[in-house]
């Protein structure tokens, strides 16, 4: 079983909420990025996601992220 799956058995409930972001752009450079986003799952804060970007022909893809499970 995956996290997700195994985290969607423990929490029904919280799965049927709607998925918001916020995103923020921490620092920036012509072909890299930080960014830093909070998921919201309804009303509660769900995660912090930290992920690095970078451009290549024109198009941002993630190489890095780690992510925070507020308690």
């Amino acid at each position: 079983m995956d996290i997700i799956e195994g985290m969607k058995e423990k929490s029904p409930e919280l799965w049927q909420n709607s998925t918001d972001y916020e995103l923020c752009i921490l620092d920036n450079t012509d072909n890299t990025a930080v960014v830093k986003t909070d998921v919201y799952k309804g009303e509660i804060h769900f995660s912090i996601d930290y992920m690095l970007l970078y451009r290549l022909e024109d198009e941002w893809r993630i190489v890095s992220k780690i992510f925070s499970v507020p308690k």
